[in-house]
């Protein structure tokens, strides 16, 4: 057992609020450091370009709330006091922090060069029009509420959408940690489990394609709703207000987005298949338990997973995109072609072994880890079972878990237009309290142990395990040269160049880049029924592909003596921006000499075939001159 006498130097409040003011101040300090050193530009990582004590005092402060939650489960302070919230409310402001570091520092936005300016592009529209793009069920918009949401909101503050689409996620992310706290008490009846679940919750999750709560993103701020739903579905009472609460949730989580629905039937329908399957196997008395363990008397999943299922398919059976999905399946199914997996394995396949792996067990440690956790919890929440005889939901929570697992292996083996790690922060969530439960049981199991050194010995490893799996959470939340990645900050000048060339050039002369769909910026500045500004709806590295010949030929061409305007046989846009030089000389280094170096950005101020029409300091535009030099086919 605990000594004494640890139990009372670690039961004291005075050291922990001189630790808490200590780092109150230290975040102070650094918010205001990175207030000061507003971003003036594209840069490469926002951790390089941030005052490093910001990131020192994040550090610093999620030690030492961890460290002040572990010493009150440790020392079972936390049923005495409630000197464990401070532990909690330093995470909670350091959560803050990294999801709004770029807000406090001034970005523009993130991802203009992906979903995100389409999204607010539908958001303008709706606000010119009152409705949504072409007719609700007429335009690909299946997602409308994030959406309609923003207008309304828009309308009643009178701010602008490029504000509201940076604070939005920001502001949903906080909520989400309030929905997982009603998530987890539902499942973990435990008040030390349920402290370390909550504070798990904080762990920032990544993978390969986009961050965990950034961006203005219809599924990512769907997903923060799931524990919610989960929650008052599974507590559904027979009155007027959870019904209310209930049929809400219900008629807009479908509109919402998709990938929801799909993580909120296979919760709800797995979770009450298994109760029923154990409940089966129970009347034979192979292991003796007598009873479920009811969160709730009336069991509304089954009524609630066939009204998801037919407001699902009512709903999106009126899209195209329903079309679009059904025939690629089906001639996936019998004709064979190319999966998710194929993509994935080809990208794989260009990689070093080597740094394919450090690269996977950057983005993924975290739900790695987590993973890890709840196989470690498996067996002993059997035990705790058969001990109790009683069957608990935390026991039936491994349904959905494994259900999600092989749900991404078979979304790989399909084409569906959507990445199956989408999935991944549906097991996060789940894992949550399955870390909580077995956190707890070791943090108990090392209270037990002899002497005065090594339980805090032990104590003190759990902390550093737990303080890296933060750490590396917050190096993989903005992409950086760490998970090899572009920084997708936009700056105010790469929207006012893509405006100036959308609004200025000839329509029948095209755009190309290196990295900048044109068409993005389409869809933020231009409406969506000026059919004149029609583009190539693809990105740059899949022109070929859909045989549209705008692809930049590797050093521009310059290799072979040849002038970029030899690439095309018409006059063409070129749009090149700070971004492009970026990813060969800070993330992708070693690539520069098969793509784009220095020099060859410099050998387009001598190139007889290109006038340089625009640039803003961020972004250069070019005009090449066809008639200037034979066309070779070079971005063939």
């Amino acid at each position: 057992m605990i000594p004494d006498n640890i139990l009372r130097n670690n039961s004291s409040g005075l050291t922990i609020k001189i630790l808490a003011s200590i780092c109150l101040i230290l975040l102070a300090v650094s918010a205001i450091a990175a207030w000061n050193t507003p971003s003036k530009g594209y840069e490469p990582s926002i951790y390089s370009s941030t005052p490093q004590i910001f990131w020192i005092s994040i550090i610093i402060s999620i030690a030492s709330g961890v460290a002040i939650i572990f010493s009150q489960i440790f020392n079972r302070g936390y049923k005495r006091n409630n000197r464990w919230a401070i532990g909690f409310l330093l995470m909670l402001l350091c959560f803050i922090l990294c999801l709004s570091v770029f807000i406090i520092r001034g970005y523009y936005m993130l991802d203009g060069n992906g979903d995100t300016s389409t999204h607010i592009g539908y958001i303008n529209q709706i606000l010119r029009d009152g409705h949504a793009p072409n007719g609700l069920f007429q335009s690909d918009l299946i997602y409308p509420v994030i959406h309609f949401y923003t207008a309304e909101l828009s309308l009643m503050t009178g701010q602008g959408i490029m504000p509201l689409q940076n604070l939005i996620p920001l502001y949903l992310a906080l909520l989400f940690i309030g929905f997982m706290y009603l998530f987890i008490h539902g499942f973990l009846n435990n008040k030390g489990m349920s402290i370390l679940a909550l504070m798990s919750s904080f762990l920032i999750i990544a993978d390969y394609y986009n961050p965990f709560y950034l961006g203005f993103i219809p599924y990512i701020l769907a997903n923060y709703f799931f524990p919610l739903a989960i929650f008052v579905f599974f507590l559904w009472k027979r009155d007027l207000s959870w019904g209310i609460l209930s049929l809400l949730l219900l008629l807009v989580s479908v509109p919402f987005h998709p990938v929801l629905v799909i993580g909120l039937i296979a919760t709800l329908a797995l979770v009450w298949s298994f109760e029923k399957v154990l409940i089966g196997l129970n009347r034979f008395k192979p292991l003796g338990i007598k009873n479920i363990d009811m969160l709730k008397k009336v069991h509304m999943q089954p009524q609630i997973v066939l009204s998801l299922n037919l407001w699902f398919l009512l709903w999106i059976s009126s899209f195209q995109v329903w079309d679009h999905t059904l025939a690629n399946v089906m001639k996936l199914l019998e004709f064979g072609g190319p999966t998710q997996m194929t993509g994935v394995l080809t990208a794989a396949s260009k990689a070093p072994v080597q740094d394919l792996a450090v690269y996977i067990s950057k983005i993924e440690l975290s739900i790695i880890a987590y993973v890890a956790i709840a196989l470690i919890a498996l067996p002993l929440i059997i035990r705790h079972m058969l001990k109790e005889k009683k069957i608990g939901y935390l026991l039936l929570l491994y349904a959905p878990f494994t259900a999600f697992c092989a749900l991404i292996l078979v979304f790989y083996s399909l084409n569906l237009g959507f990445s199956p790690t989408r999935l991944i922060f549906f097991i996060f969530i789940i894992c949550t309290v399955f870390v909580g439960f077995l956190l707890y049981k070791v943090i108990s199991a090392i209270g037990t142990l002899k002497g005065r050194v090594i339980p805090l010995l032990c104590l003190g490893l759990l902390l550093a395990f737990m303080v890296g799996l933060y750490g590396n959470g917050i190096l993989t939340l903005y992409p950086s040269p760490y998970t090899m990645q572009p920084n997708m900050g936009t700056t105010r000048q790469d929207v006012q160049t893509m405006g100036w060339l959308l609004s200025d050039r000839p329509l029948n002369v095209s755009i190309t880049s290196i990295q900048t769909p044109p068409y993005r910026y389409a869809d933020m500045l231009i409406s969506v029924d000026d059919t004149s500004q029609l583009l190539p709806r693809v990105y740059p590295s899949t022109y070929k592909e859909n045989n549209v010949n705008l692809s930049l030929p590797y050093h521009f061409g310059y290799l072979n003596g040849t002038s970029l305007a030899s690439a095309f046989n018409f006059d063409t846009y070129v749009l090149l921006t700070n971004k492009d030089k970026s990813i060969y000389i800070d993330v992708l280094p070693d690539m520069a000499q098969y793509r784009y170096t220095l020099q060859d950005f410099s050998n387009l101020e001598n190139d007889a075939g290109l006038f340089k029409l625009y640039s803003s300091g961020e972004d250069d535009v070019w005009l090449t001159n066809h008639k200037s030099t034979p066309y070779l086919g070079n971005n063939g």
